[in-house]
């Protein structure tokens, strides 16, 4: 008796023959076909951040189920004037004129397998002057406090009557988890206090990725101040060290919105910042010395540490 096993690293229809023999000299074969089907490839990120003129862009692509060597190319589409994307999905350049760009980018991995995704990106005239980032100074998962609120801060460096942002953040994974389903894992944050008129929505990337939309529906409208946008209630998802939390895309709009006319986009930046995750205490031992000859052994714990 044999066995036909192993794992498949090529997609495709595969015709082969199997022959049999046996001691007495009697044989026999028959031909099969083996179709090996390919997962449909993801590429990330799954969103771009915008772009300014005259300041220079570099973001790589990526892909989580993809087998090496991955080869990028654009589709469909147009990249904006200054960029390029090279076959390791290496996107970048200065970009040379303001506006949007609309373009789909493919992909094909070693075993032959494909995907693709379309993305939007926003070239302003001007480099952003204000951004939103998870502010994570003073923050760390223990056994202690497994379940953190991560603040999500708009720092602002213009003035303007924002109604409305939408922010997509990615978590590391080997790290990094909600406390809970999305809609139960993100709150509304201080910087709309004293507004009842708010909308806060969640959407699920997948691959650790989300975005949170934060509304002021109707009037009053108008909030010009920096501050918490919203919370994401984090837990630990893997062995001790450092996070990241990465703000991938951010967009804002003001007061002046229509729904046949959309309103200008006030440009932000996006940044990342990093978690501290030790999920459980660690008891070991050290000597001490009591008086001038005799030792005892005392048990040190660690607690909640403090991020960087």
């Amino acid at each position: 008796m044999r066995s036909l096993a192993g794992t498949p690293s090529l997609g495709g229809s595969f015709a082969f023959t199997v022959t049999a023999s046996e001691t007495g000299g009697c044989a026999g074969s028959r031909a099969y076909t083996i179709d090996v089907s390919c997962p449909a490839l993801a590429v990330t990120p799954p969103f771009l951040p915008d772009g300014a003129v005259g300041t220079a862009y570099d973001v790589t692509l990526g892909s989580p189920n993809g087998n090496a060597p991955l080869a990028f190319t654009v589709t469909g589409g147009a990249l904006p004037d200054g960029l390029t994307l090279t076959p390791a999905g290496h996107l970048s350049g200065t970009p040379t004129t303001a506006g949007t760009a609309v373009f789909t980018v493919g992909l094909t991995d070693g075993s032959g397998c494909t995907g693709s995704l379309g993305y939007t990106l926003d070239v302003f005239a001007s480099a952003p002057v204000s951004s939103v980032a998870a502010a994570t100074t003073g923050l760390a998962i223990s056994s202690a406090h497994p379940c953190v609120s991560v603040p999500f801060v708009y720092t602002r460096g213009e003035s303007g009557n924002a109604r409305a942002l939408s922010v997509s953040f990615q978590i590391d994974t080997g790290k990094l988890a909600l406390c809970g389903p999305p809609a139960a894992s993100v709150h509304l944050g201080s910087w709309f206090d004293g507004f009842t008129n708010t909308s806060l929505q969640v959407q699920d990337l997948g691959n650790g990725a989300y975005t949170v939309d934060v509304t002021l529906l109707g009037d009053p409208c108008g909030i010009t101040t920096a501050g918490t946008l919203f919370t994401v209630d984090l837990q630990s998802a893997g062995p001790d060290g450092l996070g990241a939390i990465t703000t991938t895309r951010v967009k804002a709009r003001d007061c002046t919105n229509a729904a046949s006319n959309p309103s200008p986009q006030i440009p932000l930046q996006s940044s990342s910042k990093k978690l501290w995750s030790q999920p459980q205490m660690r008891t070991f031992s050290v000597p001490v010395t009591v008086g001038m000859s005799k030792r005892k052994r005392a048990a040190l714990r660690y607690g909640a540490l403090v991020s960087t």
